[in-house]
């Protein structure tokens, strides 16, 4: 082997080493056919086994999380038709803790269209499960204050252009892709409309806390008083991500009179 590419392939084994001595990640290949798979020691420590020179199909499957069993089946079926395949699923360690990896294959395809092997990367994502499941907790904690309270959640994007009207069409009749980007303001009684769209984009444009009460129609043709209040949300670095607001009813429903009906005009 020429000189530098013995110091290249030593160099590119201390930075595996390095990688590894991180936590949770391994690398590994294997022969299907052969029924062996050979990893790196980080690839073992992740499924919690002993450091050894092989491992066969079933040894790992033993140690997958019931539940997720048919994940890995399915994952090492898409492999064997020559397919590349990433799955993220439960483990079980020897003293019965269970762990996420992510496991990012690729299947090895010979000219003949034949497989040849397989090579991939484990990864624990443990850390990245708990943020997710903490995050899910604290949606499902809002949906519920929002529920109790009786309250109705939108959102926009960063364009001011609005992505979520939850429960809108049991609100207000209309058609949520009807109701979104600015279709809203059709609901909006006649006389509170200039003045609603003028604060709203007010508030967008300047970054500032929504707040205005104006006349809503529902599905009867009756008009209800809602408070809508809203605030933009800013990412780490200070640029404005989305906003998102809630609608709250205010007072009894106001039915329109004749008279009052024949005036309108949109």
């Amino acid at each position: 082997m020429h000189e530098r590419s013995r110091t290249l392939w030593t160099s590119s084994a201390h930075l595996l080493a390095v990688a590894q001595r991180q936590g949770g990640l391994g690398f590994w290949s294997g022969d299907l056919a052969a029924n062996e798979i050979y990893g790196t020691d980080g690839f073992y420590r992740s499924l919690g086994l002993g450091v050894r020179s092989l491992l066969s199909f079933s040894e790992w499957q033993s140690v997958v999380y019931a539940s997720d069993l048919d994940i890995f089946l399915s994952m090492f079926a898409l492999l064997r038709d020559g397919q590349s395949v990433c799955r993220d699923f439960r483990i079980v360690h020897p003293d019965y803790s269970v762990h996420w990896i992510r496991v990012d294959t690729d299947a090895i395809v010979g000219p003949d269209g034949q497989l040849r092997r397989v090579v991939g990367v484990l990864l624990n994502i443990d850390r990245e499960r708990e943020l997710l499941l903490a995050t899910e907790r604290e949606n499902d904690r809002f949906r519920m204050l929002v529920k109790l309270s009786g309250d109705y959640v939108w959102t926009t994007d960063i364009n001011g252009a609005i992505v979520e009207l939850q429960a809108w069409q049991a609100l207000t009749g209309q058609l949520p892709d009807t109701g979104s980007h600015t279709g809203w303001a059709n609901m909006v009684h006649p006389d509170d409309r200039i003045r609603v769209m003028s604060e709203w984009r007010a508030s967008f444009d300047n970054g500032r806390p929504y707040n205005v009460r104006y006349r809503l129609q529902h599905p009867d043709g009756n008009y209800r008083w809602v408070t809508v209040t809203g605030a933009p949300i800013f990412s780490e670095s200070g640029t404005m991500r989305e906003w998102i607001g809630l609608i709250r009813h205010d007072a009894p429903i106001i039915p329109p009179n004749a008279a009052e009906k024949r005036g309108w005009t949109f």
